[in-house]
């Protein structure tokens, strides 16, 4: 697969230019959408009591989160897969106020990017994850946030939406895209604390909040 980091000049610099002009384009119409949308947001008392938090929810939730959450709240870190295709994101991840991005996939650096995430955390940052991505299966968790949680003592948020009027996407995940003038409800879930990254009771904890 080819990323950002094997692509010589001018070819990586043509893909970062092209990148961030569609990611400005994403983003400006992002904020006249985000007018149009009534939000809610319920249980943000979970997000008390500590500098930083590890977000967790589904990949089909990406679009809701990104017209919802159009700035970063603190210090954020993202690991992001490296391949050409997702230059737009990273640049609106950049826009939205992420500071850090830790590049690397399953098979593809994924345990250094994690490393790098875990180092962050323990610098107070936050994050973001969305553990069936970034190509599923569809709604089955992968380790990654359970590892984070449990080398860095930060709880797990779990994170739902929804939204009254919406399309479904046509891809793997079967993004959900809200409509205009839609109403839209993110629910912060009690944060999950995690010892150990194998602990099956915890497993069973995530799933249940993010299949609310």
């Amino acid at each position: 697969m080819r990323t950002l980091f094997n692509t010589t000049f001018p070819i990586r610099q043509l893909h970062i230019a092209w990148g961030w002009l569609l990611a400005v384009c994403w983003y400006a119409t992002a904020l006249i959408y985000r007018l149009t949308l009534q939000v809610e947001r319920h249980g943000t008392e979970h997000l008390e009591g500590r500098p930083n938090h590890i977000l967790v929810f589904w990949h089909e939730n990406l679009p809701i989160y990104f017209h919802v959450q159009l700035r970063a709240s603190g210090p954020q870190v993202w690991m992001q897969h490296p391949a050409l295709f997702m230059t737009p994101v990273h640049a609106m991840l950049r826009l939205m106020g992420v500071k850090k991005l830790a590049f690397g996939s399953s098979g593809n650096g994924g345990r250094q990017a994690l490393d790098e995430v875990i180092s962050y955390l323990k610098e107070g940052y936050s994050t973001v994850i969305t553990p069936d991505g970034p190509h599923g299966p569809v709604k089955q968790l992968k380790p990654g946030a359970m590892i984070m949680a449990a080398e860095t003592g930060i709880p797990i948020v779990p994170v739902t939406f929804s939204a009254g009027s919406h399309w479904t996407l046509p891809t793997w995940d079967r993004k959900i895209w809200p409509r205009p003038f839609s109403k839209i409800v993110m629910d912060f879930h009690p944060p999950i604390t995690v010892e150990r990254p194998d602990d099956s009771q915890k497993w069973d904890d995530l799933l249940n909040a993010l299949n609310k």
